[in-house]
C-alpha cells in the first residue's frame, strides 16, 4: 500500500467523532462541502422552491407573454425575456396531451446577411458596451417546431417558421424587462435596420456559455469479486442499480434509475428509466388552471441529471467516513488488548496457549480491519476527488418526460403516467465490465444468512432449485404480466397465493414488501407542489412486516419493483400513509407502463445484458 493510500492522523480523529457521535457534522479535510465551488466572493445562490418559480414564472409572462411558449422544447429551455415582432405561431388544438410546440433550433446558410453579419456582430458588441450589458453570446438562429411524437428516425423535419432571429443572451435574471425590450428595439431598428435588414427579429435570451471540459463521473460497474467486503457503501458511487439521481436545476429533488433500456442494437444505447416528477416536476398554477401557457417550464426534455444529489452525496460519503472511524476505533481497542496480553505472556499470567492464540486471532483480525479502512479510505479520496462537485456527477440529460397524470382508457384500466427516460451519456458508466440491468441486494438480502431464501421463498418447497443471484446482483429479466400480478403463482408459508417483491432505492436501499393482488384507487391532489388532481388505479405494495418497516421513503422514485427471479413489475412513483412514514407504496405496472413507453419512443426495451450464473440454495 502507497503512502498516498494511508489515512492521515487529523483525518482518522474527526472519522472517529463521526463514529461515536451522531451529533458530529463532518467537516472533511480533503472534501470541500458541494457549495464551495463557488468562488469566496461569490454569494451562495438559494435553492428555489416550487412557489419562488411560480413567482418568476408569472413575472416574465405579464411582461412578456410568449417568454416560455417561443423556447418550449429546446435543450436548455430557457426563456427569452423579450423578442421583437409579431408573436410565433401557436397549436391551437392539444396533440397527445401536448398543449403548445416544443421548439427546436435550425441552422442558417446562405443567407442574404451572410456577408454583413461579421459586421453587425461587432456594431452590436460595441452598442451593448456602450450602454453597459453584460452578454454571453449574440447568435443569428432559425427557430423550427418539433415532429410530434411518437417520434421516428429518418422523418423530414418541419421547415422553419422563423428563418433567422438574432438572439443576444443574457445571464439569467440579470437583466430588467424594460432595458431587455430597449436594446432589442434599438438593435433591430438601429443596427439590423441600417445594414438592409429591417425584418429580422431580436430576442432577448437567458443563456448562459461555458467550457466544455467536464467529463462524466465514469462510475465504475460493481464487482462482487473485488468489491465483496466494501459493497454496500461502495455501490452508490458505481453504475449498479439503483441509481440515485437529482436534477441539476434542484439538485435535492432526490429519485432512482431503477431501470436501463435501449433503442440500438448495440451495448452503447443506454437508457434510465425513472419518474417524471423527479426529473422535471410538475409546474404549480395556484387556480389548478392548466392552460397552455402555464404548462412547467421545467418539464423540459434534456434537463440535465446528476448522479447523487447534494444531501444524497454527502450522506454516502458521511457513511464511509463513519465506517473508516469505526474501523479504526476497533483497530485501536484490538490493540490495546493485544499489549495487554503481550505483558501477561511476559509476566507468565493465564494459559500460555490460550494467550498465544488470542493475540494471534487479535493480530488477524486488527489487520483485516486495517486493510478494509485503506480501501474505505482510498475509495474516500477517490470519490472525494473526481465527484466532489455537482458538475462532476452528470450522467445524461431528460430525453422524454411523460406528462404527469391518469393514462388514457376505458374507465378502471387508468393508470399513474409519471415516467421519464434519461439519454446516458457516453463518458458517464466504465464500458469495461459494465453489468446491465442487475439491482444490488447484498445490503438486505444475503446469500450467508438466508435473508433471501427466508423472504423471498417464504414457503421452504418451493426453494428446491432456486438460486441466489451472483455476487448480490440480481438480473432483471422479464415482466410479470397482469393475471399473475392478480392472482400469483408465489405461495407464502402459509400455502396461500402471495408474491414478495424487492426494490433497490436511491434512499432506502433494498427492500422487501408483498404485491397486493387489488389495485387500489388513488386520488393525487398535490396543488403546491406538483399541480395535479387526478386518479388512477395503482399497483399498491404492503409492508413485508411491522419488523420490516416501510416498502419505500422519498427519494425512491423511479425504482423497479422485482419478483424474487427479477420479473419487473411495476415502477414505484409514491405511497401513502404520513409524509414521514409509508404505510403503502404506489407503483405504474411495467406490463401497462412498457406500451406507452413504446408508443412515445417506438422501438425502446428493456436492456439485455449476459450475465453469470447464480448460487443455488444449500
Amino acid at each position: 500500500m502507497s503512502r498516498a493510500h494511508i489515512p492521515d492522523g487529523e483525518f482518522l480523529e474527526q472519522c472517529c467523532r463521526i463514529a461515536t457521535s451522531d451529533g458530529y457534522v463532518y467537516q472533511g479535510t480533503r472534501r470541500p462541502e458541494p457549495i464551495s465551488a463557488a468562488l469566496p466572493s461569490q454569494a451562495i445562490p438559494k435553492v428555489k422552491t416550487a412557489r419562488d418559480r411560480d413567482e418568476d414564472y408569472r413575472r416574465r409572462l405579464v411582461n412578456y407573454a410568449d417568454a416560455y411558449t417561443d423556447t418550449h422544447g429546446t435543450i436548455c429551455g430557457q426563456p427569452f425575456v423579450y423578442k421583437t415582432g409579431p408573436p410565433w405561431p401557436q397549436r391551437t388544438e392539444p396533440s397527445y396531451h401536448i398543449v403548445r410546440f416544443s421548439r427546436e433550433l435550425r441552422p442558417v446558410n446562405n443567407h442574404p446577411i451572410t456577408d454583413s453579419w461579421d459586421g453587425i456582430l461587432t456594431d452590436v458588441e460595441a452598442y451593448l458596451k456602450k450602454v453597459g450589458q453584460a452578454f454571453t453570446a449574440v447568435m443569428g438562429v432559425g427557430f423550427a417546431n418539433q415532429k410530434d411524437p411518437p417520434f421516428r428516425p429518418g422523418v423530414d423535419p418541419d421547415p422553419p417558421f422563423c428563418p433567422l432571429v438574432m438572439t443576444i443572451g443574457v445571464e439569467p435574471e440579470t437583466v430588467a424587462f424594460e432595458d431587455a425590450r430597449r436594446i432589442a428595439d434599438y438593435v433591430k431598428a438601429n443596427i439590423l435596420g441600417k445594414a438592409g435588414f429591417p425584418d429580422i427579429d431580436v430576442a432577448i435570451w437567458e443563456f448562459t456559455t461555458s467550457f466544455f471540459g467536464t467529463s462524466g463521473p465514469r462510475l465504475p460497474p460493481l464487482d462482487p469479486d473485488i468489491d465483496a467486503e466494501t459493497m454496500p457503501l461502495r455501490v452508490p458511487f458505481t453504475s449498479t442499480l439503483g441509481i440515485p439521481i437529482s436534477p441539476f436545476k434542484d439538485p435535492y429533488v432526490e429519485g432512482t434509475v431503477g431501470l436501463f433500456l435501449t433503442r440500438g442494437e448495440g451495448k452503447d444505447d443506454i437508457l434510465g428509466l425513472t419518474a417524471a416528477h423527479v426529473v422535471s416536476p410538475p409546474f404549480v398554477d395556484l387556480n389548478n388552471i392548466r392552460r397552455p401557457e402555464m404548462v412547467s417550464p421545467y418539464a423540459i426534455p434534456r434537463e440535465e441529471i446528476a448522479v447523487l444529489g447534494i444531501e444524497a452525496y454527502e450522506r454516502a460519503v458521511t457513511g464511509l467516513v463513519t465506517e473508516i472511524g469505526s474501523l479504526q476505533l476497533s483497530i485501536k481497542t484490538k490493540n490495546e488488548r493485544i499489549s495487554e496480553l503481550k505483558e501477561e505472556l511476559e509476566l507468565g499470567k493465564g494459559n500460555a496457549d490460550r494467550v498465544s492464540f488470542n493475540i494471534k486471532s487479535l493480530t488477524i483480525h486488527a489487520g483485516t480491519a486495517e486493510c478494509m479502512m485503506k480501501m474505505y479510505d482510498t475509495l474516500h479520496t477517490s470519490v472525494t476527488k473526481s465527484m466532489s462537485v455537482l458538475r462532476g456527477r452528470s450522467i445524461g440529460c431528460v430525453l422524454h418526460a411523460d406528462p404527469i397524470g391518469a393514462s388514457d382508457g376505458p374507465p378502471g384500466s387508468e393508470y399513474t403516467n409519471d415516467w421519464a427516460v434519461i439519454k446516458i451519456r457516453e463518458d458517464a458508466f466504465k464500458k469495461e465490465g459494465f453489468l446491465g440491468n442487475r439491482v444490488f441486494i447484498h445490503d438486505r438480502l444475503r446469500f450467508e444468512d438466508e435473508t433471501f431464501a427466508e423472504l423471498m421463498f417464504p414457503n421452504v418447497a418451493e426453494r428446491k432449485g432456486s438460486s441466489y443471484p451472483a455476487g448480490g446482483l440480481l438480473e432483471i429479466r422479464g415482466v410479470v404480466p397482469a393475471d399473475e400480478m392478480r392472482v400469483p403463482t408465489q405461495l407464502n408459508a402459509h400455502g396461500e397465493p402471495a408474491m414478495p417483491v424487492l426494490k433497490n432505492g436511491g434512499r432506502t436501499g433494498t427492500t422487501v414488501g408483498w404485491l397486493n393482488g387489488l389495485k387500489s384507487l388513488v386520488r393525487h391532489s398535490d396543488y403546491a407542489n406538483f399541480n395535479v388532481d387526478f386518479t388512477s388505479r395503482e399497483t399498491t405494495i404492503i409492508p413485508y412486516s411491522a419488523r420490516e418497516g416501510p416498502f419505500a421513503a422519498p427519494g425512491d422514485s423511479g425504482s423497479i419493483i422485482l419478483e424474487r427471479t427479477g420479473r419487473v413489475v411495476g415502477m414505484l412513483t409514491g405511497g401513502g400513509g404520513t409524509p414521514e412514514r409509508a404505510e403503502v407504496a404506489f407503483a405504474t405496472a411495467y406490463c401497462d407502463l412498457e406500451k406507452r413507453i413504446a408508443e412515445v419512443l417506438p422501438g425502446t426495451r428493456i436492456y439485455d445484458y449476459d450475465c453469470p450464473p447464480l448460487y443455488p440454495f444449500g
